[in-house]
């Protein structure tokens, strides 16, 4: 949900919070790990952090993902 509300622009730590419905904490922890993993980029202004997508080929991955048949996405991850 964090790649899909981030497709449009860049956005706040507590206004990614509002739209999960999650704890300031939760959320920002969570934004810190993709950020780590090269997944988000961030910058600060005064008291804000604002996060967008590091590369939007990734939300491109995800929407052809998401768009598979699902014996297909079984095909290319089958279980363990």
């Amino acid at each position: 949900l964090i790649l899909w509300f981030l497709a449009e622009r860049e956005r706040t730590v507590s206004e990614i919070a509002g739209a999960l419905g999650a704890s300031l904490p939760s959320t920002s922890q969570h934004l810190h790990l993709m950020e780590l993993n090269d997944v988000l980029e961030s910058r600060r202004e005064k008291q804000n952090i604002y996060y967008r997508l590091a590369d939007n080929e990734l939300l491109r991955s995800c929407l052809v993902l998401a768009n598979l048949p699902k014996d297909k996405l079984a095909e290319l991850m089958p279980e363990p």
